[in-house]
């Protein structure tokens, strides 16, 4: 039997996946009348074949994954506990390099927006060509915004050629505005294309403890020990050291622990350098950019902005929503089936669907996950981040008041 040279792994979802999963509605933007995490399948078996494609997910949601991809349990990846996307990558490699350690992991996001597909399938196709033949780790590149305060929630780079010589995750502000006055970066998609082989590399030079316990975790799989292998998984750490700032603790993300250390030791290399000479058989970063002309990142609830013509109010709504003239600048989200009612609410972010509500002021969106991880996990799950709210649910109707309307 032919080893696979491909495999398509799609990250299903974003921080506030737990709440707003999979939605209907938002797939309504595109008019492809599919979800996201749908239009991502299609655009994984432009890559590879429906047998070669996985799902990468947390346990609460696999069934509807499951339900809107036709997938068997075997296609889908569940990490045992919570320790961030690097480590969920990680085991998902130690289960598909049985199959071929050389094989391409092409790494792909459940919540974007990619009208056209043949742009994104040729831009993807180089990066797996150029993951094939060179030790490197690929990104796919978008062209950036002009908002500088939606760079905070992106990885950004600059390249030459296909080489990647600058790198950071979420710049500040500050940072943001200085390189839009400069010009040259591209967003970083979120996509990744490497061989299992190179990524090991990386991890063994990068963060060798990882690289430890994904020895062990690896052996424990090839053996089917799985319960031993999720008692190892537990074992990585949800937050690593900043790779610029190691006091700072930052999401163990493949951004933190693998790129900017991996950009960082590139940019000391010089062309015939002995230190170039002495790198030359390591991983470095490499880019294709102008492939993705289209792009909308939704795991960003910022971009819905970008999606959705806002109302005289500044208001951008999803769904069946009514709002009364005083809620203003405000990103109001309601899945199939339910209706939102907000009143008195300014430049606040409200989404409701079938896993739980989410009420959140819009300056504290880039904190989103760590509201999330500290809701309580209930069937229906409310995170609430703003004082003098009051919530009031009926069925499939949700009211949200604010201060004004309380009492």
């Amino acid at each position: 039997m032919k080893k696979a040279s491909i495999f398509s792994v799609i990250l299903a979802g974003g921080a506030s996946s737990r709440l707003f999963p999979f939605n209907k509605i938002l797939s309504d933007l595109t008019g492809a009348g599919r979800t996201l995490i749908q239009q991502a399948q299609a655009r994984a078996q432009t890559l590879c074949s429906r047998r070669e494609t996985y799902v990468l997910a947390v346990k609460d949601l696999k069934t509807p994954i499951k339900g809107q991809l036709k997938l068997s349990n075997e296609k889908i990846f569940v990490d045992p506990v919570r320790r961030g996307t690097w480590p969920t990558l990680l085991w998902a490699m130690a289960h598909l390099r049985r199959s071929n350690p050389e094989a391409v992991l092409a790494v792909l996001t459940g919540d974007q927006i990619i009208p056209r597909l043949a742009p994104f399938r040729r831009a993807a196709r180089q990066a797996c060509r150029l993951a094939q033949d060179h030790a490197a780790i690929v990104m796919l590149g978008v062209a950036p915004g002009s908002n500088a305060a939606a760079w905070t929630g992106f990885g950004v780079f600059r390249v030459d050629g296909h080489r990647v010589t600058a790198f950071s995750e979420k710049p500040s502000l500050a940072q943001a505005q200085a390189m839009l006055r400069e010009g040259g970066w591209e967003w970083n998609s979120g996509m990744f294309f490497f061989r299992i082989s190179t990524a090991e590399k990386a991890l063994a030079r990068f963060q060798p403890a990882m690289h430890a316990v994904y020895e062990r975790l690896c052996d424990a799989i090839s053996r089917r020990k799985i319960s031993q292998a999720r008692a190892l998984y537990a074992e990585f750490p949800a937050k690593i050291p900043h790779p610029l700032e190691p006091t700072r603790e930052v999401d163990n993300s493949i951004d933190f622990a693998i790129m900017m250390p991996l950009v960082g030791r590139c940019r000391l290399e010089a062309p015939g350098s002995r230190v170039s000479r002495a790198y030359s058989l390591e991983p470095r970063a490499l880019a294709v950019t102008g492939g993705l002309p289209e792009w909308t990142d939704l795991g960003q609830w910022e971009t819905l902005c970008e999606r959705i013509r806002p109302d005289p109010r500044k208001n951008s709504c999803v769904g069946t929503v009514k709002k009364d003239a005083a809620t203003q600048r405000c990103i109001l989200a309601a899945d199939r089936g339910f209706t939102l009612d907000v009143r008195g609410l300014t430049d606040a972010v409200v989404a409701v669907s079938e896993r739980g509500l989410l009420v959140l002021p819009r300056r504290k969106l880039p904190r989103i996950k760590d509201y999330v991880a500290r809701a309580p996990s209930k069937k229906f799950l409310i995170v609430n981040a703003l004082s003098q709210v009051r919530i009031q649910r009926s069925g499939r109707r949700v009211v949200v008041s604010g201060a004004a309307f309380i009492g």
